[in-house]
């Protein structure tokens, strides 16, 4: 650890940026237990909710737009420092919401600003980290976010409304504080025809003044991808589409686990079960689970390698999704006595959350991070943006409608379904990664010819 410290340093003030996204994502949570109330702040209908929460896509499109537009001119390290604007905007505007119109302005907003972030984080990290700790680097994306859920989830049911919105300008405040102080991508710099500020970069983070390997894995990454000159449509082009396949495929798996669902609405989830904890300590207790399975994930990413990790972890994600439409079902049309199964939904949340947190969630953003080549990786870390918050707006509304017409049992079955499915397809598609440098996996992915890539070598 203490070799690369400084690359871990960087990475956890970069995904402070992430902490707050986090926070964003889980307010909703808190915030709809007290909007839905007869004393609510705000007063709004369950539907009004659900769109609330939704609509956070619509910003979520145009996002990784601007990262797109920016991240290669201004840079990774400048683009992270730009997204914290629209965040910022948009707790100020719910602080001072007065109709639920504001509150789905300002998650408009938030949409735009997280989605910079999910599309600029990933590459920043992969950019910096050492080969043989990438995984781990990357990883940290997750456990940072899984930190701002839990703040979302601890704060928020215990002060008021008007209140939590300053508690997350605080989280911004301290990432803007902090990680301007870290380097720009060596990648980004070298890019620019800037070798000289590159290799500073480096020296600071490798705590070493011998990086001539590094310098020549990153020039040769650079001067492959100028042969391949970047363009959007290179996105969709022969060599290109096996990876766009698999990243949106993993981004579906993602999305289509309903684990937006759950996290959103735990809280309201727990509030129906009858018996057990108070539903705002049972939220705790899921945040809790979910930052120590991300955690174990960073440690392991690198040793057990991301295909068993996101294989084992999505059969686990269906499971306990099965389970808890299951609970629903036997709730609603038997007559067993609730004493006796009020346990079900928590344990399968929790048992969802183990599973979720330690593979899908962490991993497949490393994956992302290390087969997208130089010259498409803004387009495509825009492009997997777009298509996972379609997705997610999507599942949310979805769960909605069919939990109020159709009970909590068909969309947890439904999504439990769809990750079945999605296991198949990875078993096939999903390379592995662990150990390798950018040009070797770009080579097996057959995105460089051999030529090229051993003239390099």
């Amino acid at each position: 650890f203490l070799k690369y410290y400084r690359e871990y340093l960087a990475a956890v003030l970069a995904n402070l940026s992430m902490a707050s996204c986090g926070i964003v994502m889980g307010w909703p949570s808190p915030a709809l237990a007290i909007l839905l109330r007869e004393n609510s702040p705000i007063k709004i209908t369950s539907d009004e909710g659900s769109t609330m929460v939704a609509i956070m896509s619509v910003g979520g499109v145009l996002g990784p737009f601007v990262s797109a537009a920016i991240v290669d001119r201004i840079g990774r390290k400048m683009t992270l420092l730009v997204s914290t604007i629209p965040l910022t905007i948009a707790w100020i505007m719910i602080l001072l919401a007065k109709s639920v119109y504001v509150l789905y302005a300002a998650r408009i907003v938030t949409g735009l600003g997280i989605n910079i972030c999910f599309a600029t984080v990933p590459m920043y990290l992969g950019e910096i980290a050492s080969t043989p700790i990438r995984g781990s680097v990357v990883t940290c994306e997750g456990i940072l976010i899984v930190i701002g859920i839990l703040y979302a989830y601890a704060i928020g049911p215990f002060v008021s409304f008007r209140t939590f919105p300053i508690y997350a300008l605080g989280v911004i405040i301290v990432f803007l504080a902090t990680f301007i102080w870290m380097p720009e991508s060596p990648y980004y710099l070298m890019n620019k025809g800037k070798p000289e500020e590159a290799e500073k970069a480096l020296k600071w983070l490798r705590n070493s003044d011998d990086v001539k390997e590094d310098l020549k894995e990153i020039n040769a990454s650079i001067e492959l991808a100028q042969k391949n000159r970047g363009k959007i449509s290179e996105l969709w082009s022969k060599k290109n589409r096996k990876i766009i396949f698999i990243v949106l495929t993993l981004h579906a798996a993602q999305a289509l686990s309903g684990t937006q669902v759950i996290g959103t609405y735990a809280e309201t989830i727990f509030g129906q079960v009858a018996g057990g904890l108070r539903p705002e300590i049972s939220t705790i207790i899921l945040g809790v689970f979910q930052l120590c399975a991300v955690s174990v994930s960073s440690f392991v990413v690198d040793k057990a390698g991301r295909r068993p990790l996101i294989l084992g972890s999505t059969i686990g994600c269906s499971f306990s999704l099965f389970i808890i439409g299951l609970y629903f079902l036997l709730a609603d049309t038997t007559n067993i006595e609730s004493q006796y199964i009020s346990w079900i939904p928590l344990a399968g949340v929790l048992l969802f959350t183990l599973n979720f947190d330690f593979g899908l969630s962490p991993t497949p953003f490393v994956v992302f991070a290390e087969i997208f080549p130089v010259n498409i990786k803004a387009y495509g870390f825009a492009l997997q943006t777009i298509f996972g918050a379609v997705l997610v707006a999507s599942t949310t509304k979805f769960y909605q409608s069919t939990a109020d017409y159709f009970g909590n049992t068909i969309p947890f079955w439904s999504f439990s379904v769809c990750l079945i499915i999605l296991v198949i397809v990875f078993w096939r598609i999903v390379p592995e990664t662990k150990g390798k440098s950018f040009n070797k996996i770009l080579e097996e992915l057959k995105v460089y010819d051999n030529e090229a890539f051993n003239q390099k070598e």
